[in-house]
């Protein structure tokens, strides 16, 4: 870099105006250095006569530009009606402004000090005005008094209006708490899904991603034509995709219903992780016995603490070897019936799929005999006992008596109950009755 000709020369009041000489022409090389000492406004420099932004190097106020000075260099201030005062043009490679220039430019600017709040606040209101809320556009009510304090205070109306819009979706409507949202995602549906007997298996749901607490599913089968062994066991695989493990496993049996008479299932329970496998497995022992298969899994946002499945309702026509009782499961009434019993006989009935607490109430009144009640495994395979008269519960009620038995638990699938007349002559005629038990 060449040193300059030009000694140090202060120019001062350049104004908006063109053709300004700031720096004649030197030789090669030559570079120099240009100090606005201006406090608010902007000098333009160019090789141009006519300086404007789009050919000018523009320099900030209280700021340095090194400027090419081989050929001549112009200024002008950057807006008509200004004017920039002090423009140094040295060979010093920087000049910094003073405390002072600082200062001014800060006052000039009306930056945040605590002299120009003071003198703004002073140009509309006094301090205590805004803080006392005297003043329009007061942010606090009082003094020490928080904006959640303020809103149910003094702005009662506004914070009725958001509760009532949470809690109804109108600000004129009824004021509550804040509403639960409630989402629903489908994981996967089929309609007359196939699954072969003789153990034949379908993948509903295979490692289906969960990011919602709870899974709720429908679930209605059917025999293509009928079977021997109408029951079809569902197994929930939970896994953790992190870990890569098994979580939970979780076994459903379910009753076919004939080919003319579908039985409809609803099933709801919080997750155990976030993957989810579900495989059907068809228990008839013979291949040919194809049991359809209409579902659809989703999960949700609504928060079950227990798992639950329920037989909707009872078919007009009865599973393949089996007799219905009456009942009602939607509604609570599990199943009742009245059999006239012969002496030494028994009678069976298939209960509706509920895995839950119920209570057995049995009136055998007018009965000269006892009656022997049980609740059993409907094959001996259905649960893996191999005892068709593996037992869930079972009691004996003396003639002429009554029993409630509370709080009986029932797997998750089908059973039957079995009433005997313990008598060797004489029939019974026992009123028996099971209710679902919630709390």
């Amino acid at each position: 870099m060449t040193t300059p000709v030009v000694s140090p020369v202060t120019y001062a009041n350049i104004g908006f105006q063109t053709g300004f000489l700031l720096v004649k022409r030197q030789q090669q090389g030559t570079t120099v250095n240009v100090y606005n000492g201006d406090i608010a406004n902007v000098l333009l420099v160019s090789p141009s006569p006519t300086p404007q932004t789009s050919n000018s190097v523009p320099i900030q106020p209280l700021t340095n530009a090194t400027i090419d000075a081989s050929q001549a260099q112009y200024a002008s201030a950057a807006v008509s009606g200004q004017t920039v005062a002090e423009v140094v043009v040295s060979a010093s490679s920087q000049i910094s402004p003073s405390p002072a220039q600082i200062a001014a430019q800060i006052s000039a600017l009306g930056l945040a000090t605590a002299v120009n709040q003071v003198t703004q606040i002073g140009n509309q209101d006094n301090t205590n005005g805004y803080l006392s809320g005297a003043q329009a556009g007061a942010l606090i009510s009082d003094f020490g008094i928080s904006v959640a304090e303020d809103m149910l205070q003094a702005n009662a109306g506004v914070t009725e209006q958001i509760a009532a819009l949470l809690a109804s979706g109108s600000p004129s409507g009824p004021i509550g708490g804040v509403p639960l949202l409630r989402y629903t995602q489908n994981l996967g549906m089929g309609t007359a899904t196939p699954v072969a007997g003789a153990g034949g298996t379908a993948t509903l749901l295979n490692a289906a991603p969960i990011n919602q607490p709870s899974i709720e599913a429908s679930f209605q089968l059917n025999y293509v034509s009928n079977g021997n062994t109408p029951f079809m066991t569902l197994l929930f695989t939970w896994a953790d995709s992190q870990g890569n493990v098994t979580t939970k496993q979780v076994q459903y049996v379910m009753t076919i219903g004939p080919s003319t008479a579908p039985i409809t299932y609803y099933f709801n329970g919080p997750c155990f992780g976030d993957l989810l496998t579900i495989v059907a497995t068809n228990n008839d022992p013979t291949a040919a016995n194809t049991a359809d298969l209409t579902w659809a899994v989703n999960q949700t946002s609504h928060v079950y603490l227990t798992d639950k499945i329920i037989q909707y309702a009872y078919p007009a026509t009865a599973p393949v070897g089996f007799t219905n009782p009456n009942g009602v499961p939607s509604v609570g009434m599990i199943a009742t019936t009245v059999p006239t019993i012969a002496a030494g006989a028994n009678s069976v009935r298939l209960i509706a799929v509920y895995n839950g607490k119920v209570g057995i109430a049995v009136d055998n009144l007018g009965g000269a005999n006892v009656c022997r009640v049980r609740v059993l495994d409907p094959t001996g395979n259905v649960y893996g006992s191999g005892n068709v008269n593996q037992s869930f519960f079972s009691a004996n009620v003396a003639a002429s008596s009554g029993n409630y038995y509370p709080d009986v638990t029932l797997p998750r699938g089908p059973v039957t109950l079995e009433l005997h007349n313990s008598g060797t002559s004489g029939s019974i005629s026992p009123s028996v009755t099971i209710t679902a038990v919630d709390y």
